[in-house]
Parts: structure tokens; C-alpha cells; sequence
């Protein structure tokens, strides 16, 4: 960890606190709701923002030890990740090349293969097909080109950036961009999973990654669950916002970088009374302090008004003791049931009301400055070819 980096950012939430004020700028943004219900916007999303460019999927503690898969849904494909005996993470489209049944289901350990459950057809680590019943019977369909269709995955830093196209090569360092030095410090190659949850809500995809970047929301909302956690340690109501290129990051802050000058002495000590979340382009996040860090994703789901959403949940360091995973797991349930559970409530009411037809417009107010940054990317990427 860069604990200079944290005291300073420590230091600047304990400014805007005493001035009550957020990191904002100095204009609002008008929106027409069509972008939260159109259809042809949507196809057009899922095409121009989710099917070109490599993303962040999870933690390389997804899949920590040999053998261990990981299949889910990647921007509407099925994908399968894997860690092979080289301890190399590979990525696949989860789909047997006889007839199209996936491969793999959830979480666990393949043990080397992967076998599909139709016609048992088999394949290694490495997406090789290695058996199937009957083999001469399927001799002339040249089955050395009948290997599990490979989708570009790299690791690096604790993080996992995924390809949507077999043709196209994850840099890390060139997704991250200028956040590198914000993300790489903390050390994510060293974290543990603990829990994970993926369910469609019904709000549209962008309304819960904008709830992810702007604070103003927080107090308002989430203020007497957050009470109910933190007791003394109150969340404070203002939060930094810093722009990273096509990425972002808020900061929360608790009462005591107010109140004592013990919580800015080290970074660790101001790491404790901090929440930083950081956005990834285009719909991923990783928010963390020093007790745990979270993944959330969101992206299309099956209409306008339907959200893929996935959140899981780490803890630093080796896999805890069975009492500390209870608590992590704890922790996991209240940021589902607070920040997925209100989030949702709130949006979900919003949508409903978007899908009406009312109202036509939204405001992205000066103190939102990451709900106006997000917008900004990802209808940048609608207009280009």
C-alpha cells in the first residue's frame, strides 16, 4: 500500500467534511430517460460497449488454485475461466464444440477437464479436446479444430481482464491507464475469495453503475442502515471524486479523520476509516478498506429494464479462519442487503417510472461529477463506428 497516497486522500475527505462540500464541478448535465429504456440504444450497448474491448471480470482469487473454474455470463456469452496446472488463467466460451451444451456450471474444481454433461465430450485446462464416445464416428469432422473456442484472459496484479473477442489480447497495464499507481499498491494478488451472488434486477444497467459513482445518494439513502453498522464511527457526507482516463474513483470517510489526529498518522490507520471505490470501464468496480474488498459488475441483462448484476466478496490475505469468514460473509450479506437492496429499491422505482414514459429528462448535478464522467465514456463509445 502507498500510505502517503491514502493519508493524503485521508486528509482531503477530512477537508471537505469541515467545509461541507463534495468534489464537484460547476455545471449540470440534462438527459433524455429513453437512454434507460430504448432498444435500439440497448442493442447498440451491448455491441459498441461490451463486445469490443477487454474488461475486468474479478480477482485472480476467483480461481486461486489449480483446476478451479469459474463459469458465468460475460456480456450475454457464457464463459468459462480456469486455472490450469501451469497455474496460468485461461479463458473460454462455455460452449462443447458437438453440439453447444456449456461445459461447466458456478464455481468449483475440474480436476484438469472439463466434461460435457450431453454427450461427455471432454477437454483439458487448456480447452484441448482430449475424448469423446465414438470417436470414429466423428473422424471426418476434423476434431483437432474442435477445441473450446479461447477468449483472451490476463492476469496481472491480482486482476483478471477478459477479452469479449478471440482475436483480441489483454494489456493490463494499457486497460488501466493512469489508475495504475491508485490499484497496483494494494497488493490484490493476495486476497482471498469468500462469497459471491449474481442475480438480474430490474433496473436498466447504467442506473446501478451510476449509484456507484457519486456519493450525494449515500447519507440520504443508505444513512440509518450505515448507522446501525458503524455506531460511533459515523460515515461522513461528502466524498472525494477523482478521474482516472476512462476510469474513476470515490472516497468515503468516517468521523474520525475529523475528530482525531491518530487516524491520518500512517496509511493503515487512515486505510480503517476509509472506503474507496474505483470504477473500471465501462461497468466494474472494486471497493475495499482495510477489513475486505468487493467486486460488482453490471451490465446488460435481457431487456432495457434488466441488470446482470454480480458481487463478490475478498478477504485480505490468506483464506481466513472459519470465524473470520463468518464475519466476512456477515459483512458480504449487509453490503448486498444495503447497498444492492436500497440501491435497487430506489432505482427499480425510477425505472418503473422511465418505462412509463415519465419523466423525459434527468439532471446529473454538479456534485456528480462521476455520473456525469460515466455517461460521458460510454456515449462516447456509442458514437464511435
Amino acid at each position: 500500500m502507498d500510505g502517503d497516497r491514502v493519508i493524503r486522500l485521508g486528509h482531503r475527505l477530512a477537508k471537505l467534511n469541515r467545509e461541507k462540500r463534495f468534489d464537484s464541478v460547476d455545471h449540470s448535465v440534462e438527459a433524455e430517460t429513453s437512454r434507460y429504456t430504448d432498444h435500439d440504444r440497448f442493442a447498440l450497448e451491448k455491441d459498441r460497449i461490451f463486445k469490443r474491448e477487454p474488461q475486468l471480470i474479478g480477482l485472480g482469487a476467483d480461481i486461486p488454485e489449480p483446476g478451479d473454474y469459474w463459469a458465468f455470463d460475460f456480456a450475454g456469452m457464457p464463459v468459462v475461466v480456469v486455472r490450469g496446472p501451469d497455474r496460468v488463467a485461461r479463458g473460454f466460451v462455455n460452449s462443447c464444440r458437438h453440439r453447444g451444451t456449456a461445459v461447466a456450471e458456478g464455481r468449483g474444481n475440474s480436476s484438469g477437464r472439463f466434461l460435457c454433461p450431453y454427450h461427455h465430450w471432454t477437454y483439458d485446462s487448456k480447452g484441448k479436446l482430449t475424448g469423446l464416445p465414438e470417436r470414429a464416428a466423428f473422424e471426418d469432422c476434423s476434431l483437432g479444430g474442435r477445441n473450446l473456442i479461447a477468449l483472451p484472459l490476463a492476469e496481472k496484479y491480482g486482476l483478471l481482464i477478459l477479452s469479449p473477442s478471440p482475436d483480441m489480447i489483454p494489456d493490463v497495464d494499457a486497460f488501466l491507464g493512469p489508475v495504475a499507481p491508485e490499484i497496483t499498491p494494494f497488493g490484490f494478488d493476495n486476497v482471498s475469495f469468500v462469497k459471491s451472488r449474481t442475480e438480474e434486477i430490474p433496473i436498466n444497467w447504467k442506473l446501478m453503475n451510476e449509484a456507484g459513482m457519486e456519493g450525494y445518494h449515500v447519507t440520504a439513502l443508505h444513512g440509518p442502515s450505515l448507522a446501525k453498522i458503524n455506531g460511533a464511527d459515523p460515515t461522513m457526507r461528502h466524498f472525494t471524486y477523482d478521474r482516472f482516463g476512462r476510469h474513476g474513483r470515490i472516497c468515503a470517510g468516517k468521523r474520525a479523520l475529523l475528530d482525531s489526529d491518530a487516524a491520518l498518522s500512517s496509511g493503515d490507520e487512515a486505510l480503517r476509516h476509509m472506503t474507496l471505490t474505483n470504477y473500471f470501464y465501462p461497468s466494474s468496480y472494486l471497493t475495499f478498506g482495510t477489513t475486505n474488498i468487493t467486486f460488482q459488475r453490471a451490465e446488460p441483462g435481457s431487456a432495457p429494464n434488466r441488470t446482470m448484476l454480480t458481487l463478490t466478496s475478498y478477504f485480505w490475505g490468506p483464506p481466513a479462519t472459519e470465524e473470520i469468514r463468518k464475519r466476512q460473509e456477515f459483512m458480504f450479506d449487509a453490503i448486498w442487503d444495503i447497498g444492492v437492496g436500497e440501491d435497487a429499491w430506489a432505482m427499480g422505482s425510477a425505472q418503473r417510472a422511465f418505462d412509463a414514459g415519465y419523466p423525459s429528462t434527468v439532471v446529473y448535478g454538479g456534485v456528480e461529477p462521476g455520473v456525469q464522467n460515466v455517461n460521458e465514456q460510454w456515449d462516447a463509445a456509442l458514437a464511435s463506428n
